[in-house]
């Protein structure tokens, strides 16, 4: 898997050949789907048998609904993420950043300041959202 790859499958919206979207409009943040599309196109596939969360099926691709429960599957097959990063710990470097209890964030479920949010990480800035000042924990796997 290379960060190139990640970033060629990355969609800017989860929608099917038809427009609609992933089959639940409740969810109000798309991250870790569109992350699982990512991994998807890189020949990273969330499988039911490794990856134990809800998932929801798209285009026939598994993706992820929870960022947390993804970051979570992470460390188990990529390895420990780098946890406490900052912005700068992080620059020049590209892979999967994870914002972790980002404060006055609501995920829709579960109320402020317990959303998560992951992304990729081109080595200047995440592709959909950044919360380094905002998150109780910063976690990052570096993908070249």
């Amino acid at each position: 898997m290379t960060f190139e790859d990640l970033e060629l499958g990355y969609p800017e919206q989860i929608t099917t050949a038809n427009g609609k979207g992933c089959g639940w409009s409740g969810f109000k943040n798309h991250c870790s789907m569109r992350l699982s599309q990512a991994l998807w196109a890189a020949g990273f596939p969330l499988t039911s048998e490794a990856y134990k969360d809800p998932l929801c099926a798209l285009n026939g691709h598994k993706l992820a609904t929870g960022a947390e429960a993804l970051a979570k599957h992470l460390e188990k097959s990529l390895g420990l993420a780098v946890k406490g990063v900052s912005k700068d710990d992080i620059k020049g470097k590209k892979g999967i950043v994870f914002f972790k209890d980002i404060k006055g964030f609501d995920n829709g479920s579960s109320g402020p300041d317990s959303g998560d949010h992951i992304d990729l990480w081109d080595g200047v800035k995440a592709k959909s959202g950044e919360y380094f000042s905002e998150a109780k924990s910063v976690w990052f796997w570096e993908v070249n």
